[in-house]
């Protein structure tokens, strides 16, 4: 394929800085409270902070650039993704953990799937809500972690 058609990035450099912006993110998020509700998101963003710097350094001292996608790749996956991604932000907490996961995993999954009929959409559904509320389960009940159940539960006198 042509060069000029191609996004060429330093992969290592550009995904540790973005790695790591997302681990201080959830550092700086997962200050105070009590133990079980900020232990295992601080432990987690401190490993994922390890890592970013690790990829930061990798990408200065070898300066490789790779072939990452086509150009008109970058406008219809990317770029739905990044928006994807700040929707969630802001809506985690008015629709809840398990809605909002439900929405972005299985949206990403469809607009990666070669095949966009109705009935891959119920199945990629299906399965970001089963994830979704394995997670849910696994993390709120087992390890005590407060997931917000989203303002509209609580609205309906669902949430906890």
């Amino acid at each position: 394929m042509d060069d000029r058609r191609m996004i060429r990035l330093n992969t290592d450099l550009l995904g540790g800085l973005f790695i790591g912006l997302f681990g201080a993110v959830g550092l700086v998020g997962s200050w105070g409270g009590r133990f079980n509700a900020w232990i295992f998101p601080r432990v987690n963003s401190i490993v994922i902070l390890a890592m970013a710097l690790a990829l930061i350094v990798r990408g200065v001292v070898r300066r490789e650039v790779e072939d990452v996608m086509p150009r008109e790749n970058a406008t219809r996956l990317v770029l739905p993704m990044m928006a994807g991604l700040v929707a969630y932000y802001f809506l985690f907490t008015r629709l809840g953990f398990v809605l909002t996961t439900t929405l972005l995993f299985g949206g990403a999954m469809f607009m990666l799937s070669t095949r966009r009929t109705w009935q891959r959409a119920v199945v990629v559904f299906g399965v970001a809500a089963v994830v979704a509320g394995f997670f849910y389960v696994v993390f709120g009940e087992v390890f005590y972690v407060p997931w917000p159940t989203g303002t509209w539960l609580e609205a309906l006198g669902l949430g906890r």
